[in-house]
């Protein structure tokens, strides 16, 4: 494999600067369902990517045991309970990217947070599907 050397000249045409008058709603509005109670590190991990990878308005919707750990780690990204399925419905229509299955455990609830989505969502939205949804997507479509 060819090592490559990333230049200046090859960063400025890629990460472009941003008007100090814009905020972060002006970058997009990034949905992440993730983190059942007992796997929050996943969810943590990539809101924290999300964030720090230039995401405008990046929002957690995982179980709310994680809440402030995830808050200590990413004060930057906001919060919500995914159990609160209509304030859900409501990030769901407001976001432009959504991704789903980091740190969800394989269950009912996930497979219902899986459902209510792909009623939710969109032509115009960019879905991003990962981990355990991808596991139980399979299942499902398998066993039918």
């Amino acid at each position: 494999m060819e090592k490559v050397i990333i230049k200046k000249e090859i960063l400025s045409k890629v990460i472009k600067k941003r008007d100090p008058q814009l905020n972060k709603t002006n970058f997009g509005r990034l949905l992440l369902i993730c983190g059942s109670a007992s796997l929050g590190g996943a969810a943590i991990m990539s809101t924290r990517a999300a964030v720090y990878s230039g995401a405008g308005l990046v929002t957690l919707a995982s179980d709310k045991i994680n809440r402030t750990s995830m808050l200590s780690v990413v004060p930057e990204a906001m919060f919500m309970d995914y159990k609160d399925t209509e304030k859900l419905k409501k990030m769901i229509n407001r976001s432009d990217v959504i991704l789903i299955g980091s740190g969800l455990e394989k269950s009912q609830e996930s497979l219902n947070l899986i459902n209510l989505l792909f009623t939710e969502i969109t032509d115009d939205q960019i879905l991003v599907i990962d981990g355990t949804a991808l596991s139980l997507i399979g299942e499902k479509i398998l066993n039918y």
